[in-house]
């Protein structure tokens, strides 16, 4: 039982960090482009300041996932139903 929601735990922190990545991902480019087309030096700060917390963003996320995700050579299977003795 433990096996298992520690394993939903990790699905979950998985899919939040994927979907959170995504809408990183998008404001970088939203940005990129606000850079490119307006061509603004006074929004340089700014645009600066995105780009930065963007990526303190994705080390939390990345922290946090090497924290309840083991790497694929240290995962240990979760017991079945089937494989467990009748209680």
């Amino acid at each position: 039982m433990k096996a298992k929601r520690l394993s939903d735990i990790g699905t979950l922190t998985a899919t939040a960090a994927h979907d959170l990545r995504d809408r990183l991902g998008a404001i970088i480019m939203a940005a990129s482009n606000i850079k490119r087309k307006a061509k603004n030096p006074h929004l340089d700060p700014h645009l600066l300041t995105i780009d930065k917390k963007v990526r303190e963003s994705n080390e939390i996320i990345s922290g946090l996932l090497s924290q309840v995700l083991l790497p694929k050579k240290k995962r240990v299977a979760a017991p079945r139903a089937h494989d467990q003795a009748p209680a």
